[in-house]
């Protein structure tokens, strides 16, 4: 039996954050939160996850810090980041790479989220090389997640 694909929640905010790790763990997900950059960085220093959502206002690491660090840490990960934020950042979110996936504006639909992770993550394990490798992202088909 394969092990469901990781998910990583960067989020400062405990009651956003709480909401999504409790929606997301009744999901064939493994999911892990950090609360700032810093504490996202070390975990993503230890586990390759599948995807990665996380806030752009964040403490002591801001998201889009945390990302380049990221990119800089793993070049070839094959992770989807999701970018959340309150504010208009379409185009900073654009100069973080090609890895991010999706810009999340709050508030957002829970549910509708969750099923999209959901999605994007099971189909990022499923081109997951053995052994979690970081071989870089495969193509993701416009629609699916």
């Amino acid at each position: 039996m394969q092990t469901p694909p990781k998910v990583l929640i960067v989020e400062d905010d405990p009651a956003i954050r709480g909401l999504l790790v409790a929606a997301m763990r009744r999901e064939p997900l493994f999911v892990e939160s950090a609360s700032d950059g810093l504490e996202a960085l070390e975990r993503v220093r230890a586990t390759n996850y599948a995807v990665i959502i996380t806030d752009l206002m964040l403490p002591r690491l801001d998201g889009a810090s945390f990302i380049e660090a990221f990119n800089r840490l793993r070049p070839n990960a094959n992770s989807i980041i999701f970018v959340m934020t309150a504010f208009d950042e379409t185009a900073s979110v654009r100069k973080l790479g090609d890895n991010i996936h999706a810009l999340i504006r709050k508030p957002f639909d829970v549910q509708k989220l969750v099923e999209m992770i959901r999605e994007c993550a099971l189909l990022r394990q499923q081109h997951e090389p053995a052994g979690g490798t970081d071989l870089g992202p495969p193509p993701l088909s416009p629609g699916v997640c």
